[in-house]
């Protein structure tokens, strides 16, 4: 335990003070992360309804039905996607109206896990929702106890803010993963005298291969094709957020600013690639623009030093350090 105490103040060494001082306002700080969870659930309502079209749009003989839904081939294709939707919708509703019962976070995990699956069940498996999928696990594990007593109770005051921490560093570490992945990819590819990541027409050579993959064009995807030298700046930037992203659970000043960065990404991703990661941008937002634990108002200062590998440049030779 006292190893890992020390690895955490390691990790959030230049820019803590959001991260400490929310344990001195915890009951405030609880009942903030407790509207993530209701907004959280209140999204996943809108998302399982406009789910019911896709999903009609796939009801078919699935091929290769996913584990958690070969139960569809004893009871039938066509029945078996109504009671998803049914259950799926039944589910979210219920956990929007009484989000603090766990079994009803439970239950609408499921449904989307029930969802997906089927929707995934055709040959080609998308990521789109995993995000979504893995908050709503961690949100099960949050106490089964109405916002008045956590809010009475001290215990109950920290497991949902561990909870909502833990929530966000696991979404954290998903893009830090794809980041240093990436990075392994392009120390390979450079022993073997490929293009790489770093390379100054890495988006462009990435733009135009998923665009004719997928036989589509995209607004800005062409120009970037076009032009690969302006986008180098910003792919080099996307993966430094990516590469980095899992330090921002332990730097809470950079939560907005990293949240705004991936936004940004995930935007441009679409407008040049056609790749729809919307309840991703929801979380993005939901989870770090409204963070308990992120400060009111970071002092510019504390961001600057608290900015992975950048931030020693202001820590070491600014005028303000000491």
């Amino acid at each position: 335990m006292r190893r890992l105490r020390q690895i955490r103040r390691w990790l959030a060494r230049p820019g803590q003070r959001g991260g400490v001082g929310v344990f001195a306002r915890q009951t405030a700080a609880s009942l903030e992360a407790w509207t993530i969870v209701r907004t959280y659930y209140l999204v996943h309502l809108l998302f399982a309804a406009l789910a019911l079209r896709w999903l009609e749009g796939v009801r078919d003989a699935a091929p290769a039905l996913l584990w958690p839904v070969t139960w569809m081939r004893l009871v039938g294709i066509e029945a078996s996607v109504a009671a998803v939707q049914i259950f799926w919708v039944t589910a979210a509703l219920l956990a929007a109206l009484w989000p603090h019962v766990r079994l009803l976070r439970a239950l609408a995990w499921l449904g989307l896990v029930e969802a997906v699956a089927y929707r995934w069940s055709f040959g080609k498996i998308g990521h789109s929702w995993h995000a979504w999928l893995w908050v709503g696990l961690c949100f099960v594990l949050l106490p089964n106890r109405a916002p008045t007593a956590i809010a009475a109770r001290r215990c109950y005051r920290q497991a949902v803010l561990t909870v909502v921490w833990l929530t966000q560093a696991l979404l954290l570490l998903f893009y830090s993963l794809t980041g240093g992945w990436k990075v392994v990819g392009a120390f390979v590819q450079a022993a073997r005298g490929e293009p790489t990541a770093f390379a100054p027409d890495a988006l462009a050579i990435q733009i135009a291969n998923r665009l004719l993959e997928t036989g589509s064009t995209s607004p800005l995807g062409p120009f970037f094709v076009e032009h690969s030298l302006l986008g180098w700046p910003f792919y080099l930037a996307a993966l430094y957020l990516e590469l980095f992203a899992f330090l921002v659970a332990f730097r809470p000043a950079l939560q907005r600013l990293w949240a705004t960065g991936l936004i940004a990404f995930h935007v441009v991703v679409t407008l040049t690639m056609t790749l729809d990661f919307t309840s991703q941008l929801f979380l993005l937002a939901l989870l770090f623009f409204r963070s308990p634990f992120a400060p009111p108002q970071a002092d510019f200062l504390d961001v600057l030093r608290a900015l992975p590998l950048l931030g020693l440049l202001w820590r070491r030779r600014g005028p303000w350090t000491t």
